[in-house]
């Protein structure tokens, strides 16, 4: 199963959230956005087995950026990182209807607990490609 990271600025929990994915997940299931272009240019692609989404966001901007692509999302489950646990913000969050939302000073073990079992479950397809316990490279798109 494969993993797409957003997050244009990859630093405090997001890095932190992102070397939590990587200890679920090969590197070379792993494919880092770092700008919504790239998100953007990615969402135009074709799956190829991308299954769980991970939006680290850091201004309320990028929260409503994701929401006018949510149509593009809908076949991903989902988990975000909101910059604060204001209500407004975790209201237009679940527009986006996430499987867990965490916050800049959430705490992570709970994090890492649900995208194991989300990796646990399966895909949208049959035949799911399970981890063949090979790892390379995080796939990172400009």
């Amino acid at each position: 199963m494969h993993v797409l990271f957003y997050s244009a600025s990859l630093t405090g929990i997001g890095k932190r959230f992102l070397r939590i994915v990587v200890s679920h997940v090969p590197r070379e299931k792993i494919e880092i956005c770092r700008s919504m272009a790239a998100l953007d240019s990615r969402l135009h692609k074709p799956l190829d087995g991308l299954a769980i989404a991970v939006f680290h966001v850091t201004v309320i901007d990028e929260l409503g950026a994701l929401i006018t692509r949510r149509d593009l999302l809908a076949d991903f489950r989902t988990i975000l990182v909101l910059p604060n646990c204001d209500e407004s913000t975790t209201a237009l969050a679940h527009v986006l209807r996430p499987r867990f939302v965490i916050y800049s000073d959430g705490d992570l073990p709970d994090a890492s607990v649900v995208l194991g079992k989300m990796l646990q479950g399966k895909t949208t397809g049959p035949g799911a490609n399970r981890w063949d316990g090979q790892a390379s490279e995080v796939r990172m798109i400009q």
